[in-house]
């Protein structure tokens, strides 16, 4: 019979249970209703448990019992485990993952003469010369790991086990935002019965949960935690169990490289963006992209620069009259040099060079005779290789479009990018080749031998099981290797910077694919991307019939015609005025802000969340303002958190003051040269 002391135990632990059941019910109902399935299916003796919580009576505390590996995952020491695991939450930096990269903010400002001039660095110079400005008020090592912060906004819990850590970990640092990650949803069920998760979302307090989900959920998952007050960005604070925690850390750091402010600093927003749209809209056809933009019948072959590119050129010579041929601007050269037409070259990199060593490989007769789909941003010198047939060439918007009723193109390369461009002209068969995304897994290469961008030759390390954790050391988009899931082999090697890619083109197909459209991927070494159909070249059945290319691009063109514009129409240009004139309120409120004295820096991160609120307000799909703000904010802000989160800091008004005023005088400067750049529209 069971004592008094047993009874009362069970009870709570029911009442926990049941308890974390409402509140899951309420704020994640879909968890919720996954852990309602697994409870039915173990109480109908449909599924069989392997995991067991049980009360450790000499330990006075509950571990969990693997009745597989008959083990005890806090070895019965469970008591001493939790208070470890308190101890090592503190207030330095930590077992953190910060959003700082030490390489940019770090450097000195004599050490911007290193950087190569070029229309494509002046930009980060200028950004770099701007973040001195800050460091000249005061300049802090954001590598200093030693630093006590003043608060913890942001906190991520990575495994589970029986979370009793957990409340003790947010009372003691007492965190606003958290993130919940756990791989196996029978652990995170048990969990349930001793830890009240409605803690995490109490009081102002945020959680997101993400229990046993794939990649892509996880993503979306963790998107969210960090939309979560927006602002407080600048690192997060993690405990793991370091139980059956996967690729979790690799995730995380994946997601936070991709949102990386200095790979599309504000300044390229500024000058390569939106003052060259601006420059370039009445020249061209320009795109528009809604539901009615069907463009293409026959079969598309879309290439890449990638490896598979050169395994396969003969077999694309042979077959080029039977696809649409969409191709990249760096396979240009590998294509002339076997006589391969494009029917469809697509250009993205704002690098003048780099677009023009491209297109001098291609002769004026297949210049003249390919479509041109360019970036509205691309510089000058590149149109004009394309002035005696500016009929041909039509132009894409990025990030935002000034078209009340076209969506924007986006993505980091002009492969995701033009991928995107032929999902929203709803091609309904697409081959994509070339496009591998991942190394050559016998000579580790990373492109075709004819792409000169070519960084370097990678060693594939055939026993490389799975991705390690890179937290306690520096991480490289261009150095670090992954082991991904292969498009026609279980795993494959890629780069850190291809899994941005990968994430890229997985975030189109959940976004723009529609049901009648199928992808068929022939990269032989290529990673898998999500919904495509792996294929390997020998089984593609092409039809007999050659298609006449001369027709096709009449076609072609009628059709590309039907869905661009040669200038905007009045609505647009009118709510290109209306921002102009909330651009003037704005302004004034800096300016009226500025000039209030100032004493914590508290009331300065007020003060910025009051011109945030009002620059976030005008967020729509034409208006590049909040955009624009986020990445200023994301380089500027949170170099201004790391310096004045700090217990050791005193109110420092002088420092405060003139970070206030720098940073007012700053995002006046970038809102005035956003709007004489659009007031060009109209």
């Amino acid at each position: 019979m069971a004592t008094n002391e047993e009874i009362a135990l069970q009870d709570a632990l029911i009442n926990t249970y049941t308890y974390n059941l409402q509140f899951l019910s309420e704020y994640d109902n879909e968890l919720f209703q996954r852990v309602h399935i697994l409870s039915d299916a173990i109480n109908s003796d449909l599924y069989k448990e392997r995991y067991f919580l049980e009360f450790i009576k000499d330990d006075g505390e509950f571990d969990i019992f693997d009745n597989v590996k008959e083990e005890y995952l806090y070895s019965k020491d469970a008591k001493k485990w939790n208070n470890n695991a308190v101890r090592t939450c503190d207030f330095t930096h930590t077992n953190t993952i910060s959003l700082l990269n030490p390489v940019v903010y770090d450097r000195n400002i004599v050490d911007l003469s290193s950087e190569k001039i070029n229309l494509f660095n002046i930009n980060k110079i200028k950004v770099l010369g701007e973040l001195q400005n800050y460091k000249q008020i005061r300049n802090e090592n954001v590598s200093n790991k030693n630093k006590k912060v003043k608060e913890i906004n942001k906190f991520i819990f990575v495994g589970t086990l029986a979370a009793r850590h957990i409340p003790r970990i947010i009372k003691k640092l007492n965190t606003v935002n958290h993130f919940v990650c756990e791989e196996n949803l029978e652990i995170f069920r048990l969990s349930l019965f001793t830890c009240d998760y409605s803690l995490l979302a109490r009081d102002g307090k945020s959680v997101v949960f993400s229990i046993m989900e794939d990649e892509n959920i996880f993503i979306h998952k963790f998107n969210k935690f960090f939309n979560n007050f927006i602002q407080e960005n600048t690192f997060y604070k993690y405990f793991s169990t370091n139980y059956n925690i996967s690729n979790y850390f690799d995730r995380i750091l994946n997601i936070v490289l991709e949102k990386d402010p200095f790979v599309f600093n504000y300044r390229l927003i500024l000058d390569n963006i939106i003052k060259k749209s601006c420059n370039n809209f009445n020249k061209y056809n320009t795109l528009t992209f809604n539901e009615n933009s069907n463009v293409f019948e026959h079969n598309i072959l879309f290439l890449g620069a990638g490896p598979s590119l050169g395994q396969n050129i003969k077999w694309i010579k042979e077959n080029q009259n039977k696809f649409i041929i969409v191709a990249m601007g760096a396979t240009l050269k590998k294509l002339s040099q076997f006589d391969i037409k494009p029917d469809i070259i697509t250009t993205l990199d704002p690098k003048e060079d780099t677009i023009l060593s491209q297109f001098k490989n291609l002769s004026q007769e297949n210049l003249n005779t390919s479509i041109k789909i360019a970036s509205i941003n691309t510089p000058s010198k590149v149109f004009e290789l394309f002035k005696k047939d500016t009929s041909s060439v039509y132009t894409y918007e990025m990030l935002r479009s000034f078209q009340q009723n076209s969506m924007p193109i986006d993505g980091i390369t002009i492969g995701e990018v033009t991928f995107k461009i032929l999902l929203l002209l709803n091609a309904k068969n697409i081959y994509l080749l070339g496009l591998d995304l991942a190394l050559n897994q016998k000579t580790g290469k990373t492109h075709d031998d004819e792409f000169k961008k070519q960084d370097k030759d990678f060693k594939i390390d055939t026993n490389q099981q799975a991705n390690q954790s890179v937290l306690n050391k520096s991480f490289s988009l261009r150095e670090d290797t992954l082991v991904v899931k292969g498009n026609l082999f279980p795993k494959v090697t890629t780069t850190r910077l291809f899994n941005l890619s990968i994430m890229g083109y997985n975030r189109s197909i959940s976004l723009d694919k529609k049901p009648f459209q199928n992808i068929y991927n022939l990269s032989n070494d290529g990673a898998f991307i999500q919904e495509t159909i792996p294929t390997n070249i020998k089984d593609v059945i092409l039809d007999k019939k050659n298609i006449n290319k001369k027709n096709l691009h009449k076609q072609l063109k009628e059709k590309l015609n039907n869905t661009s514009i040669k200038e905007l129409d009045d609505i647009s240009k009118t709510t290109i005025n209306e921002e102009i004139n909330r651009l003037d309120s704005i302004i004034e409120i800096i300016n009226d802000i500025k000039s209030k004295k100032i004493k914590s820096y508290s009331q300065l991160k007020e003060d910025i969340r009051t011109i945030q609120n009002q620059i976030q307000y005008t967020d729509t799909q034409s208006s590049y303002l909040f955009e624009l703000y986020l990445n200023f904010s994301f380089v500027i802000n949170r170099y201004i958190d790391f310096v004045f989160n700090d217990r050791s800091m005193k109110n420092d008004t002088k420092d405060l003051k003139d970070t206030k005023y720098l940073w007012c005088e700053h995002l006046i400067t970038i809102i005035n040269l956003y709007k004489s750049h659009i007031s060009t529209l109209v």
